[in-house]
Order: structure tokens, then C-alpha cells, then sequence
């Protein structure tokens, strides 16, 4: 999607519509890895008629971005309509095997209005999940308890016997799943301070994009504006920990590119707090995945294929469940495959992230031009 985004950009500031209609074919692409990126492909094309009233030369190439595009994706989605079914396949999951149990199981009725999903989705979506435990109703944070219900009652823990420092930890890996927790206290802050900046002047780099004939502003509000509601609405179930690891990492990685452009300007004290603050979330919330993926539940596999209890199972569902999918289907985490070395490896590879950021961080810069050169 980023890749997409980006070859538009480009062909709006060269006015090149058969770049602009080739972007299509890289939406395709990523149509082919989830559905709902058709939700941009959509915003983008719209775009694309609206300038092509102005650009006739932009009408030609259209028609064979859109043979491309379908002979991509088209057999895709008409293999899945054929095997599938037409329901099935626009509102399922896109892995074959969710799909597959969604038709034998009938799981196609959702518990929740569409409506009151969608509020709900849009509260759990923006804000991270342990800033809601306060919240009640939609939107309420509710404890990632360790216990699993489906286990017999002699293996699950009493309320005195739970794992309180996992339940904090799995709370905390909830919150990339909305949008401010995608960028992180980090990212928070330095909204707030270029929103302090906003109210005190016009901002340091407004003249950043003057001559350009690519998008404005007005353009990228549009975008999210339009965009971040809609890829909620296509989410028909209510997720207690938002919807935004499904389909709006593109808008938190266009908020970074931002921030970041925006603080390097920042006096010096401002770009190093921040990135102290990024840097210790970051060791944190890679910390709190890495404890995540290495718990082993007392569970193992009998001679004949049954699953054996072996003691008492103080973890969630999504513990279990994973478990057992190691368990019958061989797989293997990450984390797994480190073993002790895990954490420690989960450490170092944020030194080129330290590096980065401390570059950032400590440059001077006389102006907001200055390190910037477009090579598009």
C-alpha cells in the first residue's frame, strides 16, 4: 500500500498519468495480500478521475491499468467466488482456512449491530487499549485475564492464583492495535508539541512542499478523514482491542514520516526526549512480546494425538490456542526458535533504530530545507 501511495505521489508532482495508473497495479498487489486494501485503491482512484477531468491526457493509460490490475487480481477473486461462494469470500478472512471453517461452521451472523460495532471499533481503534480501563461500555479495556474458561475447572486458577504481571504485559500488546498506540507515547508527544507550535505560528517547514504541484494538505486530511472511518467500518464484529493491525499500519507510518520531519526541526532537548521516550516503549513493548510468545502451558500431545493436561493453565485463550497450534502443527515462533537468546536479540535489533534516532536527534539543522532532496 505504502509503495503504491508512493508512486501516485510521485506521478502527481510529474503530472505522469501512466505512472499514476500503474500505482494501481502495485494496489492490486497488496489486494492479493488482504481485501481491505481495496479500501485505498478506491480513495486513489477516485482521486484519479478527479484529476483526469482536468488532465485529459490521464484518460488513455487508465484503461490498460485496468486490464493489468485484473488480470493480477481478477483470477484471484473469481477462484475464491467459484470454491468459496460470493458471501464467503467478500466477508470472510482472506486465508484459505478461516474461510473454509467460517462455511462448515455457518459463522457468517455477528453478535453486535453493524452500527454499534462501527462506534465501538472507532473508540477501541483510536485510543490504546490501557488508556480505557477506566471506560465503561464500548470502548471499555477489559482485563486479558489468565485463565482459560474452556479448561476443566481443577486446572484453572482461582482470582488469587492469576498471573497479574502477564495480564500488565498482555494489556501492553494490545496497544499497537489503535492508532495513537501505533505511535506510541513518542509519537503522542510529539503531536502534542507540534500542536503547541501550531497555536504559537505557522509551522517551521510550511513552505516544505511550495512549488510542488503533488498533494496538498487538503489532500492528506481527505485521505484520513475518508479513510481511516471507512477501513473501520469493513470491520462488521466489535474488537475490544481495535482494529487498526488490520488495515491502517499505511496511516501510522505517514503520521511517523510526518512527526518526524516535523520534530527534526525541534530544538535539541525536544528530539532527545522524544527519543528516549521512543527507545525505553520500544524495549518494553518488545520485551512484553517476546515473554508472550515463550510461555508454555502444561499441555502436550498423547500417544494416539489427544491433547494432555499436565497442571494448572494460568494463561488466556490466545496462549492456549497458539500452544496447541505449535503442538499439531509444528510451528514455530520466533521467539522460540532464539530460545534464551530471545530477549537479548530482541534488544540489539533496536541499535540501528538507536543509531538512527540519535542521529536525528543531535543533527543541527539552520532551516527546514536544509538535509531534505527530493530525488523524485
Amino acid at each position: 500500500v505504502l509503495g503504491a501511495i508512493h508512486l501516485y505521489v510521485i506521478a502527481m508532482r510529474r503530472r505522469d498519468g501512466l505512472l499514476a495508473a500503474g500505482s494501481f497495479l502495485v494496489f492490486a498487489t497488496a489486494f492479493l495480500a488482504h481485501y481491505l486494501a481495496v479500501v485505498y485503491a478506491v480513495f486513489f482512484a477516485a482521486h484519479y478521475g478527479y484529476v483526469a477531468r482536468r488532465e485529459r491526457s490521464w484518460w488513455r493509460p487508465i484503461w490498460s491499468g485496468f486490464v493489468a490490475c485484473n488480470l493480477l487480481a481478477g483470477h484471484w477473486l473469481m477462484y475464491n467466488v467459484v470454491v468459496l461462494g460470493l458471501k464467503e469470500t467478500l466477508t470472510s478472512n482472506t486465508t484459505m482456512i478461516a474461510a473454509r471453517s467460517m462455511v462448515e461452521e455457518g459463522k457468517t451472523t455477528h453478535s453486535m449491530g453493524w452500527g454499534r460495532a462501527f462506534v465501538g471499533n472507532l473508540i477501541t481503534t483510536t485510543l490504546p487499549y490501557t488508556w480505557r480501563f477506566s471506560m465503561e461500555g464500548l470502548g471499555e479495556a477489559i482485563p486479558v485475564v489468565q485463565r482459560d474458561p474452556r479448561m476443566p475447572q481443577e486446572y484453572r486458577p482461582d482470582d488469587s492464583q492469576l498471573n497479574r504481571n502477564t495480564e500488565r504485559l498482555s494489556a501492553l500488546a494490545a496497544n499497537p492495535n489503535s492508532l495513537f498506540g501505533g505511535l506510541g507515547y513518542a509519537g503522542c508527544l510529539a503531536l502534542l508539541w507540534m500542536g503547541v507550535m501550531r497555536l504559537r505560528g505557522p509551522p517551521a517547514q510550511a513552505g516544505a512542499d511550495s512549488g510542488s504541484c503533488g498533494p496538498t494538505w487538503r489532500f492528506w486530511l481527505l485521505f484520513s478523514a475518508l479513510g481511516i472511518p471507512l477501513n473501520i467500518l469493513c470491520s462488521f464484529e466489535y474488537f475490544p482491542n481495535g482494529v487498526a493491525h488490520l488495515n491502517l499500519q499505511p496511516y501510522v507510518c505517514l503520521a511517523v514520516v510526518w512527526i518526524v520531519r516535523s520534530v527534526s526541526c525541534a530544538p535539541l532537548v525536544v528530539r532527545v526526549s522524544l527519543a528516549t521516550v521512543f527507545l525505553f516503549e520500544s524495549v518494553r513493548t518488545t520485551k512484553a512480546l517476546v515473554v508472550l510468545q515463550q510461555r508454555r502451558p502444561p499441555i502436550s500431545l498423547g500417544p494416539e494425538g489427544d491433547l494432555v493436561i499436565g497442571g494448572r493453565i494460568d494463561c488466556d485463550m490466545i496462549c492456549v490456542n497458539n500452544w496447541i497450534y505449535k503442538l499439531t502443527e509444528g510451528a514455530v515462533f520466533l521467539a522460540d526458535r532464539l530460545g534464551d537468546l530471545a530477549l537479548p536479540a530482541a534488544i540489539v535489533t533496536l541499535l540501528p533504530a538507536i543509531g538512527l534516532l540519535a542521529i536525528l536527534a543531535l543533527q543541527r539543522r539552520s532551516g527546514p530545507h536544509d538535509g531534505i532532496r527530493r530525488t523524485d
